[in-house]
């Protein structure tokens, strides 16, 4: 659009309101759009690194089992150096030992015969601090043998972009609430959805 400058007889280029308004109109639909889809894959890239850190931890955990014979839930027996910045916390119940970073935590348990509990699978996870969603798989079966079984995703029910995250991994096969996953402590209210 043309504007004529009255005192000089000049037109001067510029944008009405109206066009202004159109490309922040676009620029807006187009960041609606596009910041979610970005986070999926930020997410979908961090769901990656806890795979890979559980499937390192998986490695050590089946050289310590061949070599001693039996499994751990202590990450210092592991054949594994573990970064510095993870220390010990209080995230699992009695039956498992977690680390964490104040950003990814890890937790593992041991095969072990307990009377209220019977046999239990060893479990190795890892996953976002705050729990609203990580991958675990089974290292041992409920005799102690090792398992190759396929990890499980889990996502907080209530949460869309954890449960985004964990579709692109499988197919929902179950809902339990928090206090039936042996990761988290058992007073944990939350239900997760599960992927395979």
């Amino acid at each position: 659009m043309k504007i004529q400058n009255k005192q000089n007889k000049k037109f001067i280029k510029g944008f009405t309101l109206l066009e202004l308004l159109v490309v922040v109109l676009i620029i807006g639909i187009l960041a609606a759009i596009a910041i979610p889809k970005y986070q999926i894959v930020v997410g979908k890239a961090e769901f990656k690194k806890y795979q890979t850190i559980v499937s390192s931890l998986r490695t050590a955990y089946n050289d310590y089992l061949l070599v001693h014979n039996e499994g751990t839930q202590n990450f210092e027996e592991l054949s594994i150096t573990i970064s510095s910045d993870f220390k010990a916390n209080k995230k699992g119940n009695h039956m498992y030992k977690c680390v964490d970073n104040g950003k990814i935590f890890c937790c593992m348990s041991n095969n072990q015969y307990n009377s209220s509990y019977s046999h239990w699978e060893s479990r190795i996870a890892c996953g976002n601090i705050d729990l609203s969603i990580y991958y675990m798989e089974s290292l041992t079966d409920s005799y102690g043998q090792a398992t190759d079984s396929r990890g499980i995703c889990l996502a907080q029910e209530n949460n869309e972009k954890a449960n985004k995250i964990c579709a692109s991994f499988g197919n929902k096969y179950q809902t339990a609430p928090g206090w039936a996953i042996p990761v988290i402590n058992n007073y944990q209210s939350t239900s997760y959805n599960y992927y395979r």
